[in-house]
């Protein structure tokens, strides 16, 4: 792999990381990925499925976890709704 997309790589890392929150469903924590703490809070579905394609490269578990908390809002209401809204 050549330097620079190693960095870029990095730089991904980093950033889902820093954008990796818990949160807590029926007193069950599950751990997912915002685009940012500031101003993208929520999780969509589309979000979740297109992070967990490219996360699955990286971090075969953040990945699994993505798409877990997403069905976890699922099976609470018996469908796939477009987004799960999140208290700050």
């Amino acid at each position: 792999m050549m330097q620079m997309d190693l960095e870029l790589l990095n730089a991904a890392k980093e950033v889902l990381q820093r954008n990796t929150i818990t949160v807590t469903v029926n007193g069950k924590p599950y751990e997912r990925i915002i685009p940012s703490k500031d101003y993208y809070v929520h999780q969509w579905l589309w979000d979740s499925a297109g992070i967990a394609m490219g996360l699955v490269h990286v971090n075969e578990e953040a990945a699994f976890n993505e798409l877990l908390s997403l069905n976890c809002r699922a099976v609470e209401q018996w469908a796939y709704p477009s987004h799960h809204l999140q208290s700050r």
